[in-house]
């Protein structure tokens, strides 16, 4: 007899699936997850469409075209607005972005959507057909659900590490799976030559993946007397971290060992040619190159961060830092040399094969996923909570708001700059209002400005515009004293994070001020605010 899950799946071949990726301007791993599951789910017997996202002049990355071609997937193209943590939802472009995605949705007429990232606008088109939808989105801080938000997020949510699901799960109050990516096991022929170690790092060159980690540790290495060549490939997208990076290279004479390959859509290819991924991040969720190396049969070197250790055995299926030093990766590395030296690598890339077999092959993904969506077709509570805002409600709780920039008597007190920093924080700005409202009813806490400059002053002008009635007592300032736009400043010391509320308005130092409050006992989004996008 065939078990329940066997019948659901039976039922949910011919199932219409709706799926929506993310930025217009970068096809990353959030979109390369979705466009294969896409994949898998139309090669298990669903009907799948891709909606790929176009910005405001209809130009997007031609590597999602690529990539629905070579899975043979059917698309369309929408203006979609997303959102990486629940802060940065972009109100002007979520209604801008509904009728495109309705008529998206009038079309194909799917059973469910999946989208990737914060969709808010996906979400409102859903609430009105009544139509199931699941979000995936991935790493998430702890302090952003110490906000109540609007309710204009899925009651379904996905993610592809244990830690981040249960974040989500519970910050959110809504229903939540870790569901992996899913790849084919490839007998790749390897091309490694034994003259030098040669290391690959892939994934966009910013900050929060720290390739400056790779090339440092490279230097070391030489250093040392250990012959090895680093490849980095990724998108050059943080121009100003880009420049630091081949800054350093080529200041510390390493253009023959270091070569930035810049993007490739064949990862799985370079991978023949590496003997180590180095995967050196502050913050993941767990990083599809990771994967990829498995399947290729590369060892792993990475930081402990994120979903990675759920994964990633130290010392069994590869190797994990104890920090971020540079001391933390050379120490990774030795032991990585070590086993070399001594054959157990034979048996740490074994395992980390098994472990590929055992977490991402395409059929147990397909599994999982195509129970996930059935049961969630099954539980479908999309339009029944009494408390969900529709569409008509939404547009009409920003009206407000959004006038205010664009009123006739403002024209010239805001300039073009304040109209756009307002537009894409409005709903932030709400929430904060909210927040600062309710812990002033009854209290005595003191709401102060941290940074007496031109953001201060912005930052002043949206807080008497949006919040005149949250009274200002004074800038916090490092270096000036006195009062600035008619108000005393402050030196930090005075703060008292049981008294007190400040509000971030110095861009430029931002990490350096909320390292300083939280020293003190701030708690972000609880005792201090900010409206800078960290």
């Amino acid at each position: 007899m065939l078990s329940e899950n066997q019948k659901r799946r039976n039922e949910m071949r011919d199932l219409r699936i709706l799926y929506f990726l993310d930025l217009s301007y970068n096809f990353g791993g959030s979109g390369n997850l979705l466009v294969n599951y896409a994949a898998m789910m139309q090669n298990a017997g669903c009907v799948v469409k891709v909606i790929i996202p176009i910005d405001r002049k209809g130009e997007y990355d031609s590597e999602y075209d690529r990539r629905c071609k070579k899975f043979r997937l059917p698309c369309g193209y929408a203006f979609i607005s997303t959102a990486a943590e629940m802060p940065y939802v972009n109100v002007w472009d979520t209604m801008d972005s509904v009728p495109g995605i309705e008529k998206c949705v009038t079309e194909f007429r799917p059973d469910i959507m999946h989208s990737v990232q914060v969709n808010t606008a996906v979400e409102l088109v859903a609430r009105k057909y009544g139509i199931p939808h699941l979000m995936s989105v991935f790493q998430v801080k702890k302090n952003t659900f110490f906000v109540n938000y609007m309710k204009v997020y899925p009651s379904y949510h996905h993610a592809d590490s244990v830690m981040y699901s249960e974040s989500w799960k519970t910050g959110l109050g809504i229903s939540s799976r870790c569901i992996r990516q899913g790849y084919h096991v490839l007998d790749l022929e390897r091309s490694v030559k034994n003259d030098s170690i040669n290391l690959i790092c892939a994934g966009v060159v910013y900050r929060i993946k720290n390739q400056l980690a790779a090339i440092q540790l490279t230097e070391r290495l030489l250093d040392a007397g250990v012959e090895v060549q680093l490849d980095l490939w990724g998108k050059h997208t943080d121009t100003e971290y880009v420049s630091d990076c081949v800054s350093y290279i080529r200041e510390h004479h390493l253009q023959k060992h270091v070569h930035m390959k810049g993007f490739t859509s064949n990862i799985e290819e370079e991978m023949r040619n590496a003997d180590v991924l180095l995967s050196c991040s502050f913050e993941e969720s767990f990083p599809t190159v990771i994967v990829e190396a498995l399947q290729g049969r590369v060892a792993v070197i990475a930081t402990p961060v994120g979903g990675i250790p759920e994964i990633i055995r130290d010392g069994v299926n590869g190797y994990l830092t104890k920090g971020m030093k540079q001391e933390d990766f050379s120490e990774a590395f030795e032991r990585y040399l070590r086993d070399r030296e001594t054959g157990k690598l034979q048996e740490v890339i074994k395992n980390a094969t098994q472990t590929f077999e055992d977490h991402f092959s395409v059929r147990k993904i397909t599994k999982k996923l195509m129970n996930y969506y059935a049961w969630i077709c099954q539980d479908n509570r999309t339009g029944i909570c009494a408390d969900k805002i529709t569409e008509k409600e939404f547009r009409e709780i920003w009206t407000e708001f959004m006038w205010v920039c664009e009123a006739p008597w403002n024209a010239g007190v805001y300039s073009d700059d304040d109209r756009e920093f307002y537009r894409t924080r409005i709903w932030w700005i709400y929430h904060v209002k909210k927040m600062l409202i309710r812990m002033g009813k009854g209290r005595t806490k003191k709401v102060y400005l941290w940074g007496a400059g031109y953001w201060g002053e912005k930052i002043r002008k949206l807080l008497g515009t949006f919040m005149p009635e949250v009274f200002i007592s004074g800038f916090i300032d490092s270096h000036k004293r006195g009062k600035y736009l008619g108000i005393p400043i402050f030196s930090p010391g005075m703060l008292k994070p049981l008294e007190d509320i400040v509000l971030i308005a110095n861009n430029e130092n931002y990490a350096e001020i909320a390292e300083a409050l939280e020293q003190m006992g701030f708690e972000k989004n609880k005792s201090y605010f900010s409206f800078f996008y960290y």
